[in-house]
């Protein structure tokens, strides 16, 4: 077969683009990624770039266009009969989980087809010592990923003494000198391997990758059980109610037995990392698009 040729859309910003990783998946799966001309496919990956990745449709006409839902970001109130009108102009619609897929079939009556996310590039090191207690990743000043569950969680007086860090584009206003800001993937990866366990507190997720990649390099993830994604994607037993102090049970809990439970995890990472890799994302597009034709 002739190498599929794919113009690939998606908001650019190392080293926390997803659409590198997809980029990335695509040459692996012998694809070939076009600046600009006729392609086979368009994959959009960003809600603002819809109209570009439109136009670019039109342009040329015989190019399917596979649009990315990441989530409806219910939570905000989103304009579900605008974004319906948008995503009817694609020819495939990709949902990031099962969850997203049900939502958008209950809120937008449209059909779509599951393609998970890519994780990063981690992986676990058992030569790394646990030194660091939590850490939080994302973008935390966001109501939707409740950080100030994260706040309360390392207020209480018996945490006093925990090590712990924030990473992503933004820092919590309490704990603004155990802020990292943004990382590169290697020292992402080092953070995992390092840390007892990665605080998970967001809602409304379209898939969460740092729950994923927690299990992958031997961190335990403490997950709110109304995520929307807990059933999909987290071990049952990492799961707690949405308050600090069913989360600080939860990790006393834990820690009696961490390393039971940390090879829990190290079994959900083993299978995660083929299941959530960036050539196993794009072939799953890729697979898509296929039986599209």
């Amino acid at each position: 077969m002739n190498k599929l040729r794919i113009k690939s859309i998606g908001w650019y910003k190392p080293p926390l683009s997803q659409i590198d990783r997809i980029n990335e998946g695509f040459l692996q799966n012998n694809c070939e990624l076009i600046e600009d001309g006729k392609v086979d496919f368009i994959y959009n990956h960003d809600f603002s770039q819809i109209e570009k990745a439109y136009q670019y449709k039109l342009k040329y006409s015989k190019s399917k266009y596979l649009q990315k839902v990441l989530d409806l970001s219910l939570h905000s109130k989103p304009d579900l009969n605008g974004l319906k009108q948008k995503l009817l102009r694609a020819d495939l619609i990709l949902t990031n989980s099962q969850t997203i897929q049900n939502q958008v079939k209950e809120y937008l009556d449209l059909d779509s087809v599951v393609v998970y996310d890519a994780i990063k590039d981690v992986s676990y090191n058992p030569e790394i010592k646990k030194e660091i207690d939590f850490i939080i990743i994302g973008r935390n000043l966001d109501p939707n990923k409740r950080g100030y569950l994260f706040e309360q969680l390392i207020e209480l007086p018996e945490n006093k003494n925990r090590i712990f860090y924030s990473i992503g584009p933004e820092s919590l206003p309490t704990i603004k000198n155990n802020y990292l800001g943004i990382i590169n993937d290697e020292t992402l990866n080092q953070i995992y391997n390092s840390s007892k366990f990665v605080c998970c507190f967001g809602l409304e997720e379209g898939l969460n990758l740092p729950l994923v990649e927690s299990l992958i390099c031997g961190s335990i993830p403490i997950v709110c059980k109304d995520m929307t994604t807990y059933k999909e994607i987290c071990p049952l037993g990492f799961g707690c109610e949405s308050n600090v102090e069913s989360i600080n049970n939860l990790i006393k809990e834990l820690e009696e037995d961490y390393i039971l439970y940390q090879k829990i995890a190290l079994d959900y990472g083993q299978k995660y990392k083929i299941f959530f890799d960036k050539k196993t994302a794009a072939k799953r597009i890729i697979d898509a698009f296929l039986k599209l034709k």
